[in-house]
């Protein structure tokens, strides 16, 4: 049986050919001929209206011509013409001195080129800072692993995890937003800036034109060593009472995560108030350099400091706050301390946690709030400290405890002269009782909760919450920690959400 054969027709078969061709001619096109963008290793659309152009014209002999074109319209027509002697310049239209579009053309071309299409289709490097931004995400994820270390294992076995996760985590790492720290914080505290209106005082409606101005009366500085996400309701009302009591201060937010667009944008409410904070990148090695801290820092990135098991996020902050104070002078508080009036007025001051209750003398301190001179040198003596007698497996060794340990040494020197707080200034209430602040006091009689509100809003600088023990508290209506928040915040957004 004979097979059947097809019979394919001349007229389809030349339509092929002809597809075919005018596929590889677009092709070619685009790939050949299109414009181009040097140097594309991060890629991101431009899409302005208005331009800084360099328009170049380039050879084989060097640079022919280098002309500045400035606010140059995407919608507008430029004369390129290249010097005539040179038949085989390129020339190149240079988008923010950055992105560089081939146009193609030879130098004894005069035609009139229109860059509305090549530009508005043109894509650009993104600088460091914007690749930081994407780092910062990635934070998320290996800052909550590093914040839990394993459990039962070896020391060396320890040592590995935290060298992988310091890597994994990026919180150690150099990187452009970083190596800006000094120049960032140094405009923030010095440079001048106009003040269009009196700095805010018991209103919302302040309107600060510049964000960064001189006369900061006083410094606060803020560590966050989490993702962004976690910096919640509770830290922003903290942060909120720092700015009512302190409308003419500084508030600096030692963050990688909240130096990032989630966490600007959890601050943008009261920057927008014209309050001045600044949620900057730490720069451990710039920080570092020169102190005690720095040779811990070498011994930990080099494996031979044993992390334990308190999460290294909780012992870098305690370093970071003492290179803080010794590099700039200023306050330091933890996101737990709600500030009830201004701490302007206090020098070299620590707080005292506790007393013997025969003697009344302090026997605790702590180191949640923290008022220093720059350079003082008890604050030397904290980071030494740290430094020789490191342990990772004591909850509070390497903070609260170890400023009473150094205290306890230099208390008596008159070389160190500094302040005690009582106890009512900053701990009124210790952290076992402190839940009782979050309940609603009983309906009949003055009950404990009514007199220590009414202690704690007459003497007190301020209060701290013990996070660890009432993170998952809710602050009920009519109680007195809601009192005391709804009458030193600002947006009071959520109080009793919180």
């Amino acid at each position: 049986m004979l097979k059947r054969k097809f019979f394919i027709p001349s007229t389809f078969t030349s339509i092929c050919c002809f597809c075919s061709l005018l596929f590889a001619t677009l092709f070619f096109s685009f790939v050949y001929l299109h414009p181009r963008v040097t140097n594309n290793n991060y890629i991101t659309t431009l899409n302005i209206n208005t331009l800084k152009t360099r328009v170049i014209s380039s050879s084989s002999k060097g640079v022919a011509s280098d002309t500045v074109i400035d606010d140059f319209s995407k919608k507008a027509d430029v004369n390129l013409t290249a010097p005539a002697n040179n038949n085989d310049d390129v020339l190149r239209v240079q988008v923010l001195d950055s992105a560089v579009i081939e146009l193609g053309l030879n130098s004894s071309s005069n035609d009139k080129v229109i860059l509305n299409e090549k530009i508005s289709n043109v894509t650009t490097t993104t600088n460091e800072e914007d690749v930081d931004e994407d780092e910062d995400y990635d934070l998320i994820p290996s800052l909550d692993v590093l914040s839990n270390p394993p459990w039962n294992c070896t020391r060396e076995e320890r040592i590995i995890w935290l060298k992988n996760k310091l890597d994994e985590s990026k919180i150690l790492k150099s990187t452009m937003k970083t190596r800006n720290f000094q120049k960032k914080i140094h405009a923030f505290l010095y440079k001048q800036g106009n003040i269009t209106t009196a700095p805010p005082t018991t209103t919302v409606t302040a309107n600060i034109s510049d964000n960064n101005v001189t006369n900061c009366k006083v410094r606060v500085f803020l560590t966050w060593i989490s993702p962004a996400s976690l910096f919640g309701k509770r830290e922003l009302l903290a942060l909120e009472s720092i700015l009512k009591t302190h409308p003419d201060g500084c508030v600096m937010i030692l963050s990688r995560t909240m130096d990032s667009k989630p966490g600007r944008s959890l601050l943008q409410p009261l920057i927008d108030l014209g309050y001045r904070i600044l949620p900057i990148a730490p720069d451990f090695q710039y920080l570092f350099d020169k102190t005690p801290a720095q040779n811990w820092l070498d011994r930990l990135q080099a494996g031979e400091v044993d992390p334990g098991m308190v999460p290294i996020t909780q012992n870098l902050s305690n370093l970071l706050r003492m290179v803080l104070l010794y590099k700039y002078g200023g306050v330091y508080l933890d996101t737990d301390i709600i500030l009830l009036k201004s701490v302007s007025g206090l020098k070299n001051s620590i707080g005292i946690q506790s007393t013997d209750d025969k003697t009344r003398i302090w026997r605790t301190l702590n180191n949640a709030v923290l008022i220093f001179d720059k350079e003082h040198p008890l604050v030397w003596e904290f980071m030494v400290e740290f430094a020789t007698t490191f342990d990772g497996f004591k909850w509070g060794f390497n903070g609260p405890y170890l400023t009473t340990r150094v205290v306890s040494k230099f208390v008596n020197n008159s070389l160190f002269q500094f302040n005690f707080m009582s106890p009512m200034a900053f701990y009124p209430i210790d952290w076992i009782r402190i839940p009782r602040l979050f309940e609603k006091p009983y309906k009949n009689g003055t009950t404990w909760a009514k007199v220590k509100f009414d202690e704690i809003d007459g003497q007190s600088y301020g209060i701290h919450l013990w996070n660890k023990q009432t993170r998952s508290l809710k602050i009920e209506k009519l109680s007195a920690m809601g009192r005391l928040i709804s009458e030193h915040c600002i947006i009071c957004q959520d109080v009793y959400d919180s």
